[in-house]
């Protein structure tokens, strides 16, 4: 059974890389997206040097999560880092993706961050953090002020001058999460290149649209299944093998 649990973790992430390259949403080989292999301390992330669009199943590499150890070849390890600390913080998630966009770096880089001038913005106001800059590389003492800045319950966070952490129970609600946020930070971006203010959200709505963010209701969602099997859809065989 775990054997099963483990293709099916490795041909879903496959094809999430798959996804975000079809979206441009990389930055060659130097961002990385995981998943925790069910019931173990695994976690498989992308092969060190290899492009999005070459990523299979068997090509991802399994790891260690307490020991960073594998004999699978190489992987990015300030990459392994940054998701191994959210993995151990966070037994429930089981995605962790980690972007360079340039929306989203831009954003980071805003010293007021992320505004509620579009739904996008709204719907994650509520479950976003914020990470200080530490430099370019993230050690292994970042850890910990990491998981304390993500916080619990928190699903997104933005790496201040660096890019966006966005975390997912299953791959669906990981995908839905990492959509959102993209679409928040190129709509900000394009109205603040407008120079004119934007339209305040009522305060009667912000609360409307937060309550649902935090609730059950979230759950009963159809959008982030149905956005996922619409965008694996788009995709080429292969990324299973």
């Amino acid at each position: 059974m775990q054997l099963k649990h483990e293709w099916q973790t490795r041909c879903d992430l496959a094809a999430l890389y798959r996804v975000f390259d079809k979206l441009n949403w990389t930055d060659a080989i130097f961002t990385h997206i995981s998943a925790r292999i069910p019931n173990t301390d695994f976690i498989l992330m992308n092969p060190y040097g290899y492009l999005y669009d070459e990523i299979t199943a068997s090509s991802l590499i399994k790891i260690d999560l307490h020991t960073g150890n594998t004999n699978e070849g190489l992987y990015n390890k300030v990459g392994y880092n940054i998701h191994s600390a959210i993995h151990l913080a966070r037994s429930e998630i089981r995605y962790v993706i980690h972007t360079h966009t340039t929306p989203i770096v831009a954003v980071s880089s805003l010293r007021d961050g992320l505004q509620q001038c579009s739904q996008y913005g709204l719907y994650i106001s509520q479950s976003l953090a914020y990470h200080n800059y530490e430099g370019i590389f993230f050690w292994e003492s970042e850890k910990d002020r990491l998981v304390k800045s993500l916080d619990k319950n928190k699903e997104f966070c933005l790496m201040r001058n660096h890019g966006s952490l966005v975390l997912g129970r299953d791959i669906e609600q990981a995908f839905f999460n990492q959509y959102i946020l993209q679409r928040a930070c190129e709509i900000q971006i394009a109205v603040q290149s407008t120079n004119q203010s934007f339209i305040s959200v009522t305060e009667e709505i912000a609360n409307r649209t937060l309550e649902f963010t935090m609730t059950e209701q979230k759950k009963e969602d159809k959008a982030p299944p149905l956005l996922w099997k619409a965008m694996k859809r788009k995709l080429e065989p292969g990324y299973d093998q």
